[in-house]
């Protein structure tokens, strides 16, 4: 009698030692993860014991951080700026009333300086 040929598997993939070996990997997970967080709990409290305390004057700080401070709104007040510095070019007032220095519009001071005043 010939040889039989098998072209597939003869039997099914045992189960017992895949389950096995997943339980094992789970629970060495377990017991790697709760090492660690022992082990980084040790160094933390291990650094709060390096670190002083934070002297007396830290706690009468002020609140506010000191100027400058950062802009919460810069394009308004790019917008404010711009505004102002129009308003200087395009109207008369004093630059120093004690010293008698005014300012007047831009374009009176060149239709001035074109007249050779």
């Amino acid at each position: 009698m010939a040889a039989e040929r098998h072209d597939h598997e003869r039997s099914d993939l045992p189960i017992r030692p895949i389950v096995i070996g997943l339980v094992a990997l789970t629970v060495l997970a377990i017991v790697v993860h709760l090492v660690l967080v022992l082990q980084l709990g040790g160094l933390r409290r291990a650094r709060l014991r390096e670190v002083p305390p934070p002297p007396p004057m830290a706690a009468a700080a002020p609140e506010a951080p000191p100027a400058p401070r950062l802009q919460t709104s810069p394009a308004t007040d790019l917008a404010a700026l711009r505004a102002a510095e129009q308003a200087a070019l395009e109207t008369y007032g004093w630059e120093d009333r004690a010293a008698g220095v005014v300012r007047i519009p831009i374009e009176r001071a060149m239709d001035l300086i074109a007249e050779g005043r």
